[in-house]
């Protein structure tokens, strides 16, 4: 007999007369009044926990400094009321809105910050449910795309009693745009209405406006993803303007003006030179008096080469621009333009333009040269030397210009130190740079003219400070040109430092100048 199988179902009654007991029990309990759901309730700690039914499908839309707030209520109907939170930076506000509200409108954001925006529904007793939260920017001044704007003005002048402007271009997201100014001859508050048809011409005169009362830019207009108005604050449209840098690196280059050109300066000039690559004119405008432009009075260029386009002839970029504004300084300032030589002949004829042909250089009194020696640094390679060539420093200064310094060729960029002693001491006022000449059976090696160089002065050879008010001077580069570059002062020296460096010549570098001379 199995003895295990005998303990089992001595066991078996035990366990039964257990389950009877309790199932008893628990209907004597409920013949006394008691569900046995309080039963449940009274061994569940500190009672029923009831929750808040939650909104779902928690939506915003960004604005024009307003979010719009939506969502789906719940069906719980122990709801009261929904509320509805946003933190905006250290700011905190919330709204109570009645039970069933399915949107609010959260308005006057004037920050650019992200706002975080929740909504919870609650009871009567103030239970809120789970809270459905979002994060989203309203769109604001400060908001990156409202600040990308296209600001329509590239640039605006002042100039007798007229606003001159250029512009950037229309946007697409523009809807409307107006300038808003006194009127000079009346004193009225005048609006001028800007259209993608003006804006279009790329510039415009606006007449009769008083630059001492404020003259203000507005651009409203749209952004995809937003249906309100963008009404871009206005934007005052300065008078004290500063002049771009090509042009400040001009008025360096020939006064001496760095950062801050002199009022009195721009206000009084008569005349002005331009002798060098532009990208527009427009600086003009700030020259109220200016009567007469020279371009290209400065460069001596060979007759024979005066129809170079490439080296011969200074350009403008923005040509369009360049005749419109020479042609309203002719009719507000009576401005006169000489041109020498065809430089900038992009330009349009008019009859304010006179054509103008070098007859020959400057008369200046240039120092005697003869007994003057010129140091070179690097010196010529020994291997060279050894072998009986030489690129001549000595021919700078000997006054003949057909015999040229002219280095090896390198395959590396070599900076060149050219320590010119004249042996006595002179005033000297500037000094006269002669490219080398070739003729066109040899027009390959006109590239070897430098384009710009560096120019130092000493008293006793040991120091050098710069001669210039740059530091590197623009060369005329055509084959043969004359070049006259004036120091910054007249000093008493008795050395003059040239550095220059090889342009690139094929696959290497190569220089070579003709005469220097000093005045």
């Amino acid at each position: 007999m199995n003895l295990r199988y005998i303990q089992r179902n001595k066991q078996t009654p035990t366990i039964m007369k257990k389950q009877i007991v309790a199932i008893a029990t628990m209907a004597l309990m409920t013949s006394c009044g008691e569900s046995l759901f309080d039963t449940y309730k009274d061994y569940a700690g500190d009672g029923e926990i009831r929750y808040v039914g939650k909104v779902t499908n928690l939506t915003t839309t960004p604005g024009w400094e307003h979010i719009k707030v939506n969502w789906t209520n719940s069906q719980d109907p122990i709801v009261d009321k929904v509320e509805v939170k946003w933190v905006d930076g250290d700011k905190r506000d919330s709204v109570f809105l009645p039970a069933g509200t399915t949107d609010y409108d959260i308005q006057n954001i004037t920050s650019g910050s992200t706002l975080e925006i929740s909504v919870m529904s609650v009871d009567k007793n103030l239970n809120e449910s789970m809270a459905q939260t979002t994060y989203v920017r309203a769109y604001t001044p400060e908001h990156e795309l409202v600040q990308a704007f296209t600001r329509i003005v590239a640039k605006n002048y002042f100039l007798k009693n007229h606003l001159l402007l250029t512009f950037v271009g229309w946007g697409e997201e523009l809807d409307k745009a107006y300038i808003t100014y006194t009127q000079k001859s009346t004193g009225k508050e005048m609006e001028f209405d800007l259209t993608p048809e003006i804006v279009g011409t790329l510039h415009l005169d606006i007449p009769d406006v008083d630059s001492t009362k404020p003259v203000k830019l507005y651009r409203n207009g749209y952004l995809q993803g937003c249906e309100d108005l963008i009404v871009n604050d206005p934007i005052t449209l300065n008078t004290d303007i500063a002049f771009d840098s090509e042009f400040k690196d001009e008025l360096k280059r020939q006064f001496g003006y760095d950062q801050i050109v002199p009022q009195d300066w721009a206000d009084n000039v008569e005349t002005f030179d331009l002798d060098w690559d532009m990208s527009n004119l427009l600086d003009l405008f700030k020259l109220p008096k200016l009567k007469t432009l020279n371009l290209g009075k400065n460069r001596y260029v060979r007759a024979d080469q005066r129809d170079d386009e490439e080296k011969g002839q200074s350009k403008l970029v923005d040509v369009e621009l360049c005749d419109w504004v020479l042609k309203t300084m002719h009719e507000l300032t009576g401005l006169k333009v000489n041109r020498y030589d065809k430089h900038y002949k992009e330009l349009a004829a008019a009859d304010y333009i006179q054509e103008i042909n070098h007859d020959g250089e400057p008369k200046l009194d240039m120092i005697d040269l003869s007994n003057a020696t010129v140091h070179m640094m690097p010196a010529d390679d020994e291997e060279l030397v050894e072998m009986g060539w030489s690129s001549h420093p000595e021919f700078l200064v000997d006054g003949d210009e057909t015999t040229l310094w002219n280095p090896y060729m390198s395959e590396k960029s070599v900076e060149y130190t050219l320590d010119i002693d004249m042996k006595a001491t002179h005033k000297v006022h500037g000094i006269r740079l002669v490219q080398s000449y070739y003729d066109d059976s040899k027009a390959t090696y006109r590239s070897l003219s430098p384009s710009m160089v560096k120019v130092y002065k000493s008293v006793n050879g040991s120091y050098y400070p710069l001669a210039t008010f740059l530091e590197e001077t623009a060369l005329g580069y055509s084959t043969g040109e004359v070049n006259y570059i004036k120091f910054a002062e007249a000093t008493d020296i008795q050395y003059v430092r040239i550095v220059v460096n090889t342009p690139t010549f094929f696959k290497n570098y190569q220089v070579s100048i003709a005469e220097i001379g000093v005045y």
